[in-house]
């Protein structure tokens, strides 16, 4: 965590984006929750919410220009620059490296 003043916006739409003192932006969006079609409202049904590990809670942009993704499971996506990215399964322990060629490294965690 950097030390000093930051900028925060926030938009009518729910997006918060605050612009940290190092320079990297970090992006989260503020929904209501969902509830699973099993509860009722009224009478009306409310639409399943996607699985955890494909909601995105956060996301975080450095000034290198580096993509880290803050998943609804705890599990983290980052892109880099070069085209690589790395991925956790913290359910299985295992983190996953794919370089700008394709190849993919699993290390544990």
């Amino acid at each position: 965590m950097t030390r000093g003043a930051k900028l925060t916006l926030t938009f009518n739409e729910g997006l918060v984006v605050q612009i940290q003192p190092n320079g990297d932006v970090v992006q989260e969006i503020i929904r209501p929750a969902t509830m699973p079609k099993s509860h009722l409202k009224g009478n009306h049904l409310v639409q399943d919410q996607l699985p955890d590990h494909l909601v995105e809670v956060k996301r975080m942009i450095t000034t290198d220009g580096v993509v880290i993704k803050h998943m609804a499971d705890g599990n983290f996506v980052t892109y880099f620059p070069d085209g690589s990215l790395t991925y956790s399964d913290k359910r299985k322990g295992i983190w996953y490296t794919i370089n700008p060629k394709g190849v993919k490294r699993v290390r544990r965690l």
